[in-house]
C-alpha cells in the first residue's frame, strides 16, 4: 500500500485544515497494492482533470473527488486544494516550514494591530466619551493609514485585526459616504494628512460614480416607463413583454403602478 499520514496542525483555518484532510483520505482511499496515487497527484495530473470530463477508467480522480465532496468546494477552494495536496506530496517538510513562517508573520501582525489599538484608539474613545468632535480622529486615521499602506509595500501580511480597525476606524468617521465626505474633509482643513486626501478623494470618486450610475438609471427607468405606456395604450402583448421583462431590474421601475398594470394586462391579453 501507498498510504500516506501527514501532520496539519500547521493550518490553522479550520474548514481549510478539513479541506486539506479530506482530499489526503481520498488520495488514500485511491491507493492500492498496485496503484499509487500519490504518484498520480505528484505528476500534476489531478490538477488537470480538474478541468477535464472524467471517463469510467478515471478512477483515481474520480475516488479522490468523491472524497473532497464533503467541503462542497467553489472552484477556487478545489484549485487551490489539488494545489496544496500536490505541494505536500513533493516536499511536506518544506510546505510545513513555510506555513509556520507564515503563521508567526500573522502572529507578528496580530499583536502589532493590537497593540496599536491600546496606544491609540482606546484612549481616544475615552476622551470622546467626555464629548468631542470626529474631527480629532484626524492625526490617529492618519497614522493608520500610513502604516497600512507601509505593511503592503513591504509585503506584510493582512490580519484580520487590521481589517476590523479599518472597518471601525471608516464607521467611526460617518455613518454614510457623504458623512466620511464631510468629516474627511474638515480633517484635511485642519492638518496635512495627505493618506487621509487620498482616502478623500477615492470616497468623491465613488460619489461621483454613484452619482453618474443614479442618472443613468433614471433615464432608462424613464424611457421604459414611456414605451411601457404605449405597450398598454396599443394592447400589444409582445411589446409589453418586452418592456415588462426588459433584462434588467429595477425597484424604482417594477414597483410602479405602471409596471403593475402592464402585468395585470399581459396577464388578461395571454
Amino acid at each position: 500500500m501507498f498510504h500516506r499520514s501527514y501532520d496539519l496542525s500547521c493550518v490553522l483555518d479550520t474548514n481549510e485544515r478539513s479541506c486539506i484532510q479530506n482530499a489526503i483520505n481520498g488520495v488514500n482511499a485511491a491507493c492500492t497494492d498496485t496503484v499509487d496515487a500519490w504518484l498520480y497527484v505528484q505528476q500534476g495530473n489531478l490538477q488537470n482533470d480538474i478541468y477535464r470530463t472524467l471517463g469510467e477508467c478515471d478512477l483515481i480522480p474520480k475516488i479522490i473527488f468523491s472524497a473532497m465532496d464533503v467541503n462542497e468546494h467553489s472552484g477556487n477552494t478545489m484549485n487551490m486544494t489539488v494545489l496544496i495536496l500536490q505541494t505536500i506530496s513533493h516536499d511536506y517538510e518544506n510546505w510545513r516550514i513555510m506555513r509556520e513562517e507564515s503563521n508567526s508573520l500573522l502572529e507578528d501582525s496580530k499583536n502589532f494591530w493590537n497593540t496599536w489599538r491600546n496606544i491609540y484608539l482606546t484612549p481616544y474613545y475615552t476622551s470622546m466619551a467626555g464629548g468631542g468632535s470626529r474631527v480629532s480622529i484626524g492625526p490617529i486615521l492618519e497614522n493608520f493609514l500610513s502604516l497600512k499602506e507601509y505593511n503592503k509595500t513591504t509585503g506584510g501580511r493582512s490580519s484580520e485585526e487590521l481589517r476590523e480597525i479599518e472597518c471601525e476606524l471608516m464607521n467611526h468617521i460617518g455613518d454614510t459616504l457623504e458623512d466620511k465626505i464631510r468629516v474627511l474633509s474638515d480633517i484635511v482643513t485642519l492638518q496635512d494628512s495627505p493618506y487621509c486626501t487620498a482616502l478623500l478623494d477615492n470616497l468623491k470618486k465613488r460619489i461621483s460614480q454613484k452619482v453618474s450610475l443614479e442618472k443613468y438609471n433614471d433615464t432608462l427607468v424613464k424611457d421604459m416607463n414611456m414605451q411601457l405606456l404605449a405597450a398598454i395604450e396599443t394592447r400589444n402583448p409582445v411589446a409589453l413583454k418586452a418592456c415588462l421583462y426588459p433584462g434588467w431590474y429595477s425597484v424604482k421601475y417594477n414597483s410602479t403602478d405602471l409596471y403593475k398594470k402592464g402585468l395585470a394586462l399581459l396577464s388578461e391579453l395571454s
